[in-house]
């Protein structure tokens, strides 16, 4: 459809052909896709729910000091 045009540096040594210049923007959108991805991951799968309280040294319901570990870690 020729809507990416070709570019050529001032020196005229360089040239970027419109398939060069669309792979490098598919390349940049991907990279700005996983980063909002992962942004995303963190609040669609949050790690607190894996994890679950502490027990053994007394206190109350909450662990040792307050804590939470994570299920099946080690201490």
């Amino acid at each position: 459809m020729g809507l990416i045009p070709s570019y050529t540096d001032k020196d005229g040594k360089t040239e970027l052909t419109s398939e060069d210049v669309a792979k490098g923007l598919q390349d940049y959108l991907i990279c700005i896709e996983m980063f909002v991805g992962a942004i995303v991951h963190t609040f669609v799968f949050p790690h607190t729910d894996y994890l679950v309280p502490i027990s053994g040294l007394g206190g109350g319901g909450g662990g040792r000091n307050g804590r939470m570990g994570i299920a099946g870690g080690r201490e």
